[in-house]
């Protein structure tokens, strides 16, 4: 039971941290363009694979992580690393919930009234560097959450 468990936690914080990267990769390459209908696509490709990936794993890992504490006995005074490792995962979501979804509903919503790029640039560009500070913290807590769970 517990191998299992483990291999679905390391499922899961693999979905969860590999969507949030590769996704600000390719997000970051889809802004560069002024085709309305590639970002158009792409923001909806950012809410499936969010909705999947990144939700799906936080779920996964939210689950396996409580059922591994309860499992194997972690407490604050024996397992430290276990809280900054949690604090990561969740600060890294607060970021998800707070900065980047309603962000992209911001983004979807100018590219889907748009007619034409150009009359949107200036307030889409604003939004992306926005969604680049929120990605970047949400991918610093979610990989500092590595750290402390692998290097125990």
């Amino acid at each position: 039971m517990s191998e299992a468990l483990l291999f679905v936690h390391v499922f899961a914080a693999t979905m969860f941290l590999g969507n949030i990267v590769v996704t600000a990769v390719w997000k970051c390459i889809a802004d560069r363009s002024d085709d309305l209908n590639l970002l158009r696509y792409s923001i909806k490709i950012v809410f499936v694979t969010d909705f999947i990936f990144t939700f799906g794993g936080a779920i996964l890992l939210a689950i396996t992580g409580s059922v591994m504490i309860v499992n194997y006995g972690f407490t604050a005074e024996n397992s430290p690393w276990l809280y900054c490792g949690v604090g990561g995962f969740a600060l890294s979501g607060l970021s998800w919930v707070v900065g980047l979804v309603p962000n992209q509903f911001r983004q979807r919503r100018l590219l889907n009234e748009a007619s034409d790029f150009a009359a949107i640039a200036k307030p889409f560009r604003a939004l992306a560097r926005r969604w680049y500070v929120w990605g970047t913290m949400a991918n610093v807590f979610a990989i500092a959450a590595l750290f402390f769970m692998v290097t125990r």
